[in-house]
């Protein structure tokens, strides 16, 4: 198990690199009516960002809702 300091050190690196990647202009949560699973939560917002923000670079990460299945957040960058 890593130490308080590594896991710390770990996260500012981590958060170094993502700042590197873009100017974040968005931060997004996206939840669904039902209770979606993982995949299904992948692929519905796979899907959205593929019909409306075709040119917007952005990252994501799903994890479970506090009541029931998955949502995502992500950021998203200004498209060129």
């Amino acid at each position: 198990m890593k130490s308080e300091l590594a896991q710390d050190i770990e996260r500012i690196d981590v958060c170094a690199w993502m700042h590197s990647l873009a100017d974040w202009d968005v931060f997004f949560t996206g939840t669904t009516r039902w209770a979606a699973s993982c995949r299904s939560m992948k692929k519905s917002y796979e899907g959205f960002m593929r019909r409306n923000y075709k040119a917007v670079s952005y990252v994501y990460v799903i994890e479970p809702h506090v009541r029931a299945g998955y949502h995502v957040h992500a950021m998203f960058d200004e498209p060129y």
